[in-house]
């Protein structure tokens, strides 16, 4: 093979390895790799941030209801697992609370997407024409009449309170993060706790209870009647109508009897 022939051959070699090249890029690894790792990291963040919030709720609506009927959450320990569901039901209420008071206040919700919407408009209208970097624009042709000094003084400012700003947002997003899920099961639990108040003040005879009337009993003898609030693997917290009092016992040796109402019939 001559000088010429080996180098038309490699040539005609060269398309065919970029090509190659180009489908690995494209259905290969490296792209779809990078992708699926983002999704990852992404998941996982979200996945933690999501525990962290039902975490602090739970145990928000558990601490306020608990001390709503004066008692100290500290005494009556809830598993992981208890503590998550009930964050997930605070978080449902409270997405279905923020849903109807939207639908009472519609015209809310129309200023806010007005405004949005408002703020695309400006945004796409002025790249559609090139504009998107107008303020970079007018900073530099004004910039340039200002002293060098003023100029360097400018950017530091600027600078400084870029850092200020971002050191201000920190608190903001610990705000958003612990402190919203927090005040919103700790309403949340004094109003559950306000309205079983009120609800087991009715007394035991009263029918339209929501959680039934028991009976405790200890060594064959009747102890007294009341509505369960909360209990512990070393203690009972219970509520007597009669006495209008909250008692905690201890579990070792109590019998639970609670009376079971038949369903009405069906005609």
């Amino acid at each position: 093979m001559t000088r010429r022939q080996e180098i038309d051959s490699a040539e005609n070699a060269a398309p065919a390895v970029e090509s190659e090249n180009a489908e690995n890029a494209v259905d290969g690894s490296p792209k779809s790799t990078s992708l699926w790792t983002d999704v990852l990291k992404w998941g996982a963040f979200l996945l933690s941030l999501g525990g962290l919030i039902l975490h602090v709720a739970g145990y928000s609506w558990h601490s306020s209801y608990v001390r709503a009927w004066g008692l100290d959450a500290d005494l009556f320990p809830k598993p992981i697992e208890w503590i998550l569901i009930s964050g997930y039901y605070v978080v449902v209420n409270g997405i279905a609370e923020i849903f109807i008071f939207l639908l009472k206040n519609w015209w809310m919700l129309v200023l806010w997407g007005s405004a949005i919407t408002l703020g695309i408009f400006i945004g796409v209208m002025l790249s559609l024409h090139g504009k998107e970097k107008w303020l970079q624009e007018i900073v530099r042709r004004h910039g340039r009449r200002l002293p060098q000094w003023l100029q360097v003084m400018c950017v530091a400012w600027g600078f400084s309170g870029a850092v200020c700003m971002l050191v201000l947002a920190a608190p903001v997003v610990v705000v958003c993060v612990l402190y919203l899920p927090a005040s919103i099961g700790g309403k949340a639990g004094t109003k559950s706790a306000q309205a079983d108040i009120l609800q087991f003040s009715k007394g035991c005879a009263d029918n339209s209870q929501t959680r039934p009337c028991m009976a405790l009993r200890c060594e064959g003898r009747d102890l007294m009647r009341g509505f369960l609030i909360e209990s512990s693997d070393g203690q009972l917290a219970v509520y007597v109508a009669e006495k209008k009092q909250v008692q905690v016992i201890p579990r070792e040796g109590i019998e639970i009897q609670i009376d079971v109402k038949a369903p009405p019939a069906r005609k």
